[in-house]
């Protein structure tokens, strides 16, 4: 055959370790021991000598698709390309590297070499360097390990401290004739498809993207603020400085994840309420203090000190949000639930105007996982036997079942999650929908929130499906006409998938890293679709996503200037974070979704209709009108003219008496 066409995973069983000593195999004879009638250890050396066929043929040239898998150091895929025979070797990617790509070319597109030294402008001394040491290593890491291991580019591949010395040592120091030589570099070893070549080559549908501002929710901006309120805090009770200031350099770890939830903010995240008590316990503390003159604190820090305090107390004498930040997953505004149903449910001091009747309906907050309870056990109350008697007093009476018909779920306390499943139940009919999230948690509110929609979906996320459902879940969305929706993790759907069977595209909240998004956009919009595709990024309006935003258009017109791996990494966003704002909410700004609790297939059992037409006073169905006693004398004498035994002939009563 001319070409052998080989899975990653297939070519990593095909590994057998080179490094075993097979002079000494002879002398570890343990075949007697084992039970063997004879020594085996001939043929143990002929099986390690005999290795894989891939490793018999002198190759002509190694393709590895979505190559960048080849930087990981010491796997098996990588020692088994490694040992393959091949005259050429290939990598075919879209990110050879996160940053050093973009930050060793000055223009879109790679210049000739001869050309290289007029290409290079002279920076700034501060923008020489603009990748961060951490940065830099990670990216050289990975580019270092392409090069030596599987390009096996010379003096490089002889010699690792080669790599070292001459690229990454310098370019950390800010070496002038460091850029040139990492461009030479990739100039010599890379050929580049620009966007524009493949406009021109390729005829691919429309691409649409356009950004979302969504105004919050009043409990999603007391969230917001209660985190904001705590980076306020401990920046003035530190007087920033010190290792329990947040921004620390020692504190890398913990402001990784406390930036985490402030961006999980933007959509929901339960706050601890220790964690408020204790925040208003310490400010107000602080505040006292520098009433006495122990701690001096400048007037604008004394203000903010208060406007935090003023955001905490709202937020913990909120019960709604109190409930919701209880529960397991965001709370939903639902109308319309029959008392014998809202049990545990928070009853909302504003209800919901009927308007046919113009009557008030009570409006609860309800979880996702209460609502699908609701539904489950209404059908359960349905349950009844054709015994003629009563309807048991677990049973759901006509009248309630009418009103769990006209229950609604109106909206949810994310503003986003209403805005996603708001445009997802109008397109996934036709439409197959992606929806990518950037962590678990908005994986879990976006699947919640489609499970109580009715909405078929597939997930693509770490934590709730294994690498083996992952694929099949891929597959069965591009060929499925029943699944037209998949929520994928960026980190993990980014790379190597297609998905040109989708045409409907979001993003729910705003990606830092762009080569991240492009190539998550591209799963979509690549060859092989015939749809126009539209792109939607989601932003909470006024706060910290908008403001990241706001910076990576900044720096993607800098050409010179690389997008750090993480956001507290890049200094005008670490601004932004310490003093972020406040924002405010607005629960009339979100559309009403209509889902009704029940399912619509649902229908109320005739024989336990006529059973509370039977033995219910009033209308049929009037749950508060209780069994007459006459009906239920009856009952009962029957019941017990069918149990008693014959009177005895000698008892002294006669049958008129008794």
């Amino acid at each position: 055959y001319d070409i052998v066409l080989v899975s990653v995973s297939r070519l990593s069983k095909e590994y057998t370790s080179l490094d075993s000593k097979l002079g000494e195999l002879r002398q570890l004879c343990r075949c007697y021991s084992r039970g063997h009638e004879q020594c085996c250890c001939r043929d143990r050396w002929s099986e390690a000598a005999c290795r894989s066929p891939l490793l018999c043929v002198h190759w002509k040239r190694l393709i590895v698709d979505e190559g960048h898998i080849m930087s990981s150091r010491n796997t098996v895929r990588v020692l088994m390309a490694a040992y393959l025979i091949a005259e050429r070797r290939w990598i075919c990617t879209g990110t050879p590297t996160h940053n050093l790509v973009h930050a060793s070319l000055a223009a879109p597109g790679l210049r000739p070499a001869d050309d290289s030294s007029d290409a290079a402008p002279q920076q700034p001394a501060e923008r020489r360097n603009p990748v961060s040491a951490r940065e830099s290593s990670s990216d050289f890491l990975q580019l270092g390990l392409l090069v030596t291991k599987f390009l096996r580019m010379d003096p490089f591949a002889r010699s690792t401290s080669a790599w070292t010395s001459t690229m990454v040592g310098p370019y950390k120091h800010g070496d002038a004739g460091a850029r040139r030589r990492l461009r030479a570099l990739m100039q010599s070893i890379m050929v580049r498809n620009r966007p524009e070549t493949v406009v021109g080559e390729v005829q691919l549908p429309p691409l649409y993207e356009r950004v979302v501002s969504l105004r919050p929710t009043r409990m999603q901006a007391l969230t917001y603020n209660t985190i904001a309120a705590f980076f306020h805090i401990n920046a003035i009770l530190t007087e920033r400085e010190g290792r329990d200031y947040f921004f620390h350099q020692d504190n890398r770890k913990h402001l990784r994840q406390l930036v985490a939830n402030f961006f999980h903010a933007c959509s929901w995240f339960p706050v601890s309420q220790k964690h408020i008590r204790d925040g208003i316990s310490n400010s107000e503390a602080a505040l006292d203090l520098c009433a006495r003159g122990e701690k001096h604190y400048t007037p604008g820090d004394i203000s903010l000190l208060r406007c935090s305090i003023a955001e905490l107390k709202r937020a913990a004498n909120d019960p709604g949000w109190l409930y919701a930040v209880l529960a397991d997953s965001a709370a939903y505004r639902v109308s319309g639930i029959p008392q014998k149903l809202g049990n545990g449910l928070l009853a909302l001091p504003e209800p919901k105007m009927a308007s046919s009747t113009n009557t008030a309906i009570p409006s609860y907050l309800a979880t996702s996982v209460q609502l699908l309870d609701i539904a489950a056990r209404a059908k359960d109350m349905l349950i009844t036997a054709d015994d003629g008697l009563p309807p048991l007093h677990t049973n759901l009476d006509p009248r309630s079942f009418e009103d769990l018909q006209s229950a609604r779920v109106h909206t949810c306390i994310c503003s986003k999650v209403t805005y996603l499943v708001d445009c997802v139940r109008r397109y996934a009919g036709d439409e197959k929908c992606i929806v990518f999230v950037s962590s678990q948690s908005d994986a879990a509110l976006v699947d919640d929130a489609l499970r109580l929609a009715r909405i078929p979906r597939l997930l693509y996320v770490n934590a709730a499906t294994s690498q083996k459902e992952r694929r099949h879940n891929i597959t069965t969305f591009s060929t499925s006409t029943w699944f037209n929706v998949i929520v994928m993790d960026v980190h993990l759907a980014a790379y190597g998938i297609d998905l040109s069977a989708a045409s409907r595209v979001w993003f729910m909240s705003p990606i830092w890293q762009p080569a991240r998004e492009r190539q998550a956009i591209k799963r979509a919009h690549r060859l092989g679709q015939r749809r126009p595709v539209h792109v939607e990024t989601l932003l909470t309006e006024g706060s910290v996503e908008q403001a990241l935003w706001a910076r990576r258009q900044e720096l993607a017109g800098d050409e010179g200037c690389a997008v750090p791996r993480d956001i507290e990494e890049d200094g005008k966003m670490r601004g932004v974070i310490s003093n972020a704002g406040f924002i405010d909410g607005d629960d009339a700004a979100a559309p009403d979704l209509g889902i009704p609790v029940l399912p619509r297939a649902v229908r109320y059992p005739e024989l336990l209709r006529h059973k509370y037409n039977m033995w219910c006073d009033g209308p049929a169905g009037d749950a508060k009108m209780p069994f007459s006693k006459t009906k239920r004398l009856v009952l009962r004498l029957h019941a017990a003219a069918a149990t008693a035994p014959p009177p005895a002939a000698d008892s002294g009563t006669t049958a008129d008496t008794h």
